[in-house]
C-alpha cells in the first residue's frame, strides 16, 4: 500500500476543516471566519507554518472560501498569525463582480474550537478505539473527521456535536472566542 504523499495527506485536512468552516458559517449567519494560529495548530498538528503550507490551506480553502487574507507577523513578517476567509469580497470597494445594491461588508468571526481535554480525559473517551491510533494521534483532527463522517451519514445532527453538551449552535452564537464547555 503506498503512504499518501505530504501534499494529499495535507489537502485532506484542509478540506475537512473547510467543510466544518462552512458548518459554523451557516450557523452563525458568517460570511467567513478568522482561523488564528493556535486553532490551527490544534486541527492540523503543527508547531511551525511555513509559506508553503500557509499557500497549500489557502489554495484548498478557495472552494468555499475564495478570499483570503493571510497575517504574517514578527521582525520579519514571516511567522504565521491568522488566516481571515470569506466567501465575499474582503475589500468591497475593490469588488467588480458585485452590483451596487449587493455591496456590503462580510460578516467575519472568530472560529470556535472545543476545549482542549487533558489526556486522561481524552484517553478514556477513545480507550476502545486506541489502538488504532498512532502513538502521537492528534485527537482534534480525528474527532472533527468523526463528527463530519457522522453528519454526512445522517447519524447526527448539525447542530449538536457528541461530546460538547446541549446545542453546539447556540453555543457558538455566543460570539466571542470563548472555549466550548463540555
Amino acid at each position: 500500500m503506498k503512504q499518501i504523499d505530504i501534499r494529499e495527506g495535507a489537502r485532506r485536512q484542509h478540506r475537512t476543516i473547510s467543510l466544518f468552516a462552512v458548518l459554523q458559517c451557516w450557523q452563525r449567519g458568517l460570511d467567513g471566519l478568522y482561523f488564528e494560529r493556535h486553532d490551527l495548530q490544534r486541527l492540523i498538528g503543527l508547531e511551525r507554518f511555513k509559506s508553503k503550507r500557509v499557500a497549500w490551506l489557502q489554495e484548498d480553502l478557495t472552494e468555499f472560501f475564495p478570499h483570503q487574507d493571510v497575517t504574517w507577523s514578527g521582525p520579519k513578517k514571516d511567522s504565521f498569525e491568522r488566516l481571515t476567509m470569506s466567501r465575499l469580497p474582503l475589500d468591497v470597494s475593490s469588488s467588480k463582480h458585485a452590483t451596487e445594491g449587493t455591496k456590503r461588508k462580510p460578516i467575519i468571526n472568530f472560529f470556535h474550537m472545543w476545549r482542549l481535554q487533558r489526556k486522561d480525559q481524552v484517553h478514556e473517551l477513545f480507550k476502545i478505539a486506541i489502538p488504532f491510533f498512532a502513538d502521537h494521534a492528534n485527537y482534534d483532527e480525528r474527532f472533527l473527521s468523526a463528527f463530519l463522517a457522522l453528519l454526512a451519514q445522517g447519524q447526527i445532527s448539525a447542530k449538536h456535536i457528541p461530546g460538547l453538551g446541549g446545542d453546539f449552535s447556540k453555543q457558538i452564537a455566543k460570539g466571542g472566542k470563548e472555549d466550548l464547555t463540555l
